[in-house]
C-alpha cells in the first residue's frame, strides 16, 4: 500500500521547498497553487476524513493569497491526489449511482458555461464559478469516500464559525456604504453562512450533551452575525433554529441529561437564538447598524427587479440558461435593472443561468443525498436544511469557501448512509 512508503510524504515536502523557492525569486502565484495542493494531500494521504473537515475553514482563510488556481480549485487537486494515494477510488466508486446525479448537476453548469443559449464568451468570473461547483462535486464524493461522523462535522461547523466571528470583530473592514463586515475578501452575504451553520450546530450540539463548547462558541458566533447584518443570514438562521426546536421537543429522543435541565438549556438556547435573529431585525428595520431605511428599502427594490429578471430569463431560455455567471453582465445592460448585481437566489439562478434543466438536476442531486436513510433525528437534517434557506436570498453556492460546509455534510450522510430510506422515531 502506497500510505506504508515514504512517497508521499517525500512528494510534499518537495513541493513546499519548490513552492517556498518559487515565491522567493518572484512568483508568489504558481507558489501558493503549489504550496496548497501539496499540503492538502499529504493531510488526505494521512486521514481523509479529517482533512476534508479542516477544508472547510481552509477554502475561506486562504481565499486571498495569490494562487494561479483558485485557492479552493488547489486544496481540491491536493485532496484528490491524497485520496487517490491512500486508495479511496474503490469508495466512491461503489456510490456512482448516487454521485452520478451530483455530477449530471456539474457537467450541466459546465456546459451552460461553455455553450450558452445566449452570445458571450466564457471568461476568468464565469470559470471560477464553475470550478467551484466541479470542487464541490468532488468534494461531495471524497467525504463519501472516507465520512467523518456527525459529531465531527457539528463540531467543525461550531469552531470554524466561531473562530471566524472573532477574525471578523478584529479584523473586519466596513462594506460599501453599509458598515457592514467584509473579511477574507468575502461579501458579508457570503460570510453569513458559517455563523449560520454554526450557530445551527449548535442547537444539534446541545442535544448531545455538550454544553460546554456551544457555551465557548456562542460569542463568536453571534458576534459574527450581527456585524454581516445579513437579512437572508437571519432568515436561514430561522429556519435551522425551528429544525432544531421540531428534532428537540417533538420527536422526544432519550435526554441526555434529566428532562428538566434538558429542557432549560434548550430553552436558554432559544432566548439566544432568537435573540440573535430579533436584536439585528429591530436594528435593520430602524436603521440601526449603519444600514439606513431608505437604503434597505433601495436595496429591497433591486433583488425584486433582479428576481424578475432572472424570471424572464429563465422562461425564454429554459433549456441551457443565458450561461453561468453571466447574469450580472445581463442585469448591469438590462435598461430597467441598470445594475451590476447578481440574483440573491441561487434557485433564480440556476434556473437562468442553466435552464430549469440546471434546476431540476440540483434539485435531484440534493434529493439523493438528503433522502437517503441513516438520518436518524430530524434535527440532524438542520444543517443542510438552514443552507438550502439560505439559497433563497443570497448566491452562495457559487463561491466553495462558503459551500464547501454543505458538500462535506452531503458526502459524510452519503457515506454514513446503507439500506433503503427510512426515519426513526424514538420516543421517551
Amino acid at each position: 500500500m502506497i500510505r506504508s512508503r515514504p512517497v508521499v510524504p517525500l512528494a510534499a515536502t518537495l513541493a513546499v521547498l519548490l513552492s517556498l523557492v518559487a515565491g522567493v525569486v518572484g512568483h508568489p502565484r504558481p507558489a501558493g497553487s503549489l504550496l496548497l495542493v501539496a499540503l492538502a494531500a499529504l493531510v488526505a494521504w494521512w486521514r481523509l476524513r479529517f482533512a476534508v473537515l479542516l477544508a472547510i475553514p481552509a477554502f475561506l482563510w486562504v481565499h486571498p493569497l495569490p494562487s494561479t488556481l483558485p485557492s479552493a480549485g488547489a486544496i481540491t487537486v491536493g485532496l484528490v491526489l491524497g485520496a487517490l494515494a491512500r486508495g479511496h477510488l474503490p469508495a466512491v466508486l461503489r456510490r456512482w449511482r448516487v454521485l452520478a446525479s451530483a455530477a449530471a448537476f456539474a457537467g450541466w453548469m459546465v456546459f451552460c458555461e461553455r455553450f450558452p443559449a445566449t452570445s458571450g464568451a466564457a471568461d476568468v468570473t464565469t470559470t471560477k464559478g464553475t470550478i467551484s461547483i466541479v470542487a464541490g462535486v468532488v468534494l461531495l464524493a471524497l467525504a463519501a469516500a472516507d465520512p467523518p461522523s456527525r459529531r465531527a462535522v457539528e463540531r467543525a461547523a461550531i469552531v470554524f464559525g466561531s473562530a471566524s466571528g472573532i477574525a471578523a470583530f478584529l479584523w473586519g473592514t466596513a462594506y460599501d456604504l453599509d458598515n457592514r463586515v467584509i473579511v477574507f475578501g468575502q461579501n458579508p452575504d457570503y460570510l453569513v453562512l458559517p455563523f449560520v451553520l454554526g450557530l445551527v450546530a449548535c442547537g444539534v450540539a446541545l442535544r448531545r450533551g455538550q454544553v460546554l463548547l456551544v457555551a465557548l462558541s456562542l460569542p463568536g458566533l453571534v458576534t459574527g452575525l450581527v456585524l454581516t447584518q445579513s437579512r437572508g443570514g437571519l432568515l436561514a438562521f430561522g429556519a435551522g433554529l425551528v429544525a432544531v426546536v421540531i428534532g428537540w421537543f417533538i420527536l422526544r429522543r432519550p435526554h441526555r441529561f434529566s428532562p428538566r435541565i434538558d429542557v432549560a438549556v434548550m430553552c436558554a438556547f432559544l432566548v439566544i437564538g432568537v435573540g440573535a435573529v430579533v436584536v439585528p431585525t429591530l436594528g435593520l428595520g430602524g436603521g440601526g447598524f449603519g444600514r439606513s431605511g431608505a437604503q434597505l428599502e433601495k436595496n429591497n427594490t433591486t433583488r425584486m427587479g433582479a428576481a424578475g429578471l432572472a424570471y424572464h430569463l429563465a422562461k425564454a431560455h429554459p433549456i441551457r440558461g443565458v450561461g453561468v455567471g453571466r447574469f450580472a453582465v445581463i442585469a448591469a445592460a438590462d435598461p430597467d435593472l441598470h445594475i451590476y448585481i447578481s440574483t440573491h437566489n441561487d434557485y433564480l439562478r440556476f434556473a437562468a443561468e442553466a435552464g430549469f434543466v440546471g434546476l431540476g438536476l440540483f434539485t435531484i442531486a440534493i434529493a439523493v443525498v438528503v433522502l437517503r436513510p441513516g438520518l436518524e433525528d430530524l434535527d440532524e437534517a438542520a444543517i443542510p436544511f438552514a443552507f438550502l434557506v439560505g439559497m433563497l436570498f443570497v448566491n452562495v453556492l457559487a463561491p466553495l469557501p462558503i459551500s464547501g460546509a454543505l458538500w462535506v455534510y452531503l458526502g459524510a450522510r452519503l457515506g454514513r448512509s446503507t439500506g433503503a430510506p427510512k426515519w426513526r422515531v424514538e420516543r421517551s
